[in-house]
């Protein structure tokens, strides 16, 4: 299942994992990510989303991205998730086209991360000039997440 809340409510304890993985305190993490130590602590407690900006700050520094977006460790990557940083780059920025309502308002949290998660599946492993982005979206769209 996709769209599991549940599974979005451990995002928090996985960045706090790897967070203490890494032996950064939330002072540190948060500047890594660009955000202050409030907006950290409401991540790790599951309260807000963070952004696409700040997830991939603490990829450049080491997060294991896989395990923080879909909860799984990859064995034969030694846990990281191979993915080519401008596949990374679009792979977000359609995830927050597709989460927006007819006014363009983001969607809730749990919906975002559910379509970043299938967006992730579809794209894992390959490079830029693999991806087919209009089939991703596609998939996508067909699941019920159109693009405004």
């Amino acid at each position: 299942m996709l769209f599991d809340i549940e599974h979005f409510s451990q995002f928090g304890t996985r960045l706090r994992d790897e967070r203490k993985r890494l032996k950064l305190t939330q002072s540190q993490m948060a500047v890594i990510g660009g955000v202050s130590r409030g907006s950290q602590v409401l991540y790790e407690q599951s309260a807000h989303v963070p952004s696409m900006d700040y997830i991939s700050r603490l990829v450049e520094q080491g997060v294991d991205f896989r395990y923080l977006v879909l909860g799984e460790h990859s064995p034969e990557l030694g846990g990281r998730l191979c993915l080519d940083p401008n596949v990374l780059e679009k792979a977000m920025g359609l995830a927050d086209q597709l989460c927006r309502d007819d006014r363009g308002h983001l969607l809730e949290a749990q919906i975002r991360h559910s379509v970043l998660k299938m967006i992730l599946v579809a794209v894992a492993e390959k490079t830029e000039d693999q991806v087919e982005w209009g089939q991703v979206k596609a998939q996508i769209g067909a699941r019920g997440f159109n693009a405004s």
